[in-house]
C-alpha cells in the first residue's frame, strides 16, 4: 500500500470515528446549543438523531402521527415510509424507537403540541424544504456542519447523515435504549 493510500485511510478513520464524551459535552453545551440553534429543526434535528439513532432525513420528514404513546404509556417515534412525502433507506430502516426521557424533559412533546395547536400541517418540522432530488434534511445537515465548525469539531464529523448521526448516538445505548 502506498504512503498516499495509507494517509487517506488514516484520515478516513479519523473523520468517521464516534464522538467522545468531551466532544459531546462541547457540542451540546446547553447555553450555546440553544443560542445558536434558534430554528426549530436545527435545534431538534440533531437532538432527535442523538437520542434515537435516526438519520437526518428520517428526522426531517417526521409527521405528527409518527410520534405517539403506546398502550403501555411509552412515547415512540415511528420511522416509516407510509406517506408519499417520506423515504427510508431500505425496508430494514422501518422501525419504532422509544423517545428518550431527556427529549421529553427538554420539551419535545411540548413542541409537538405547539405544532399541532398551530395547525401548520402534518409535518413536525413544517419549514424543512426539499432539495432538487425531493429529499429532506439538507438544511439540518448544513446547519449541523456549520455548528460543528464553530466548535472546532468539523474535522471529526463533517455532516449529519446516515453514518455520522448513527455513529454518535451514544446516550440511548448507554442509557439502556
Amino acid at each position: 500500500m502506498s504512503k498516499t493510500a495509507i494517509k487517506k485511510l488514516a484520515k478516513k478513520r479519523i473523520a468517521n470515528r464516534n464522538f467522545r464524551g468531551a466532544e459531546l459535552a462541547i457540542t451540546f453545551n446547553a447555553k450555546e446549543y440553544v443560542f445558536e440553534n434558534q430554528v426549530v429543526h436545527h435545534f431538534w434535528g440533531p437532538l432527535i438523531a442523538l437520542f434515537t439513532g435516526a438519520r437526518r432525513a428520517e428526522v426531517s420528514q417526521l409527521l405528527i402521527r409518527d410520534v405517539r404513546q403506546t398502550q403501555d404509556g411509552l412515547w415512540i417515534i415511528d420511522i416509516n415510509d407510509d406517506d408519499v412525502s417520506k423515504n427510508i433507506k431500505n425496508q430494514s430502516a422501518r422501525r419504532t424507537v422509544p423517545i428518550h426521557p431527556t427529549l421529553i424533559e427538554i420539551g419535545f412533546l411540548d413542541y409537538l403540541a405547539e405544532v399541532k395547536a398551530a395547525g401548520l400541517g402534518e409535518q413536525i418540522f413544517p419549514d424543512v424544504g426539499v432539495n432538487k432530488f425531493n429529499e429532506k434534511g439538507n438544511s439540518v445537515g448544513n446547519a449541523w456542519r456549520r455548528f460543528l465548525i464553530k466548535r472546532g469539531l468539523c474535522e471529526f464529523r463533517r455532516k449529519l447523515d446516515s453514518d455520522s448521526s448513527r455513529s454518535w448516538t451514544v446516550i440511548p445505548r448507554q442509557a439502556g435504549h
